[in-house]
């Protein structure tokens, strides 16, 4: 069963962070995630993308996956880069679900 993972991104926080010199510029996802994502895109596991502006300065964040299995084995590739440490302070209302 296909599965979601949700997430609200605020490009503020990170553009303020940055600005301040506390954040490093590739802080909204680094470059070895972007690998990590690639790499699960072409294996199958990541079925889409789907971003909507909120028109509040925050947009949603969709990632289909094939299946839970397969997003937790995204996040935990993510963690293991400590990807969502490093730009985490801009993601928020984190949400999974089966669809």
């Amino acid at each position: 069963m296909a599965h979601t993972l949700t997430t609200t991104i605020t490009p503020d926080l990170i553009a303020e962070a940055h600005d301040a010199g506390t954040v490093a510029e590739d802080a909204i996802i680094s470059n070895e995630a972007i690998v990590i994502h690639e790499r699960f895109v072409s294996e199958g596991k990541v079925l889409d993308i789907t971003e909507t502006n909120n028109s509040d300065g925050t947009y949603q964040q969709v990632i289909k996956f094939l299946d839970s299995a397969a997003c937790d084995a995204y996040l935990a590739e993510m963690a293991s880069i400590n990807e969502f440490e490093t730009s985490g302070a801009s993601r928020s209302n984190q949400t999974r679900a089966d669809i």
